[in-house]
């Protein structure tokens, strides 16, 4: 009898044993349900605003100064820099400010014009007095300028500061540096007028033109 009970017990927890199994088997299953997830989809998506990759290095990269010729005591310069990675546009960086021995004037305005686009800029009080030249800093200014393509560009720069004080013992409106400059190749583009000139001058008036400082044209 004992003998019986016993294997009615072990037959029992066999029973129970398979029966906990198939239970954590059926917690495991994913089948079709409302509440799946479907897996993540990879890949990358194109930006439609990236912009055209430009070489490393600028296929064009001139430099140089334009002066003022007002006063020989002080200069106004027009420190100008072209660079360009695309051959279509550069981007011009235009650095102002002036060189002199002394100076005592007060606050400024003044403009930087660059193919008909103007930035201003103002400047402090300036005191110094001494034997050695300085130069004084006053804005540093950026543009944008279209290249041709196909040949020869002109940059047109046109810098003013406005002085309206005395320097040197004479009174002096405003400091002004301009040029036209060709790009590539950063020299000063003097446009060629002399067949213009000879047509509106009879040959005598072409011949007895004076002394360039007597006819208001500075050396």
């Amino acid at each position: 009898m004992k003998f019986k009970a016993l294997i009615a017990l072990v037959l029992l927890c066999a029973a129970v044993f398979t029966g906990c199994g198939n239970h954590g088997q059926g917690s495991n299953h994913t089948g079709d349900s409302s509440d799946s997830i479907p897996p993540a989809v990879s890949g990358s998506v194109e930006d439609p605003t990236e912009e055209e990759s430009l070489p490393s290095e600028p296929i064009m990269e001139e430099e140089g100064v334009i002066r003022s010729k007002e006063s020989e005591t002080l200069t106004f310069f027009a420190k100008w820099s072209a660079v360009s990675y695309n051959g279509k546009k550069a981007t011009v960086t235009v650095k102002v400010g002036i060189t002199c021995y002394s100076i005592s004037t007060g606050k400024h305005k003044g403009s930087v014009t660059v193919n008909g686009e103007t930035k201003t800029f103002s400047t402090r009080a300036i005191e110094s007095t001494t034997h050695e030249k300085k130069k004084f800093d006053f804005a540093e200014l950026t543009f944008t300028v279209d290249l041709d393509e196909d040949g020869l560009s002109l940059m047109e720069i046109d810098a003013e500061w406005e002085f309206e004080d005395t320097e040197g013992g004479s009174f002096i409106e405003s400091f002004t540096a301009s040029a036209i400059i060709k790009l590539p190749g950063g020299e000063i583009y003097v446009p060629d007028t002399s067949e213009e000139d000879s047509q509106e001058q009879s040959p005598m008036e072409a011949i007895f033109v004076g002394d360039e400082e007597e006819n208001g044209i500075p050396s």
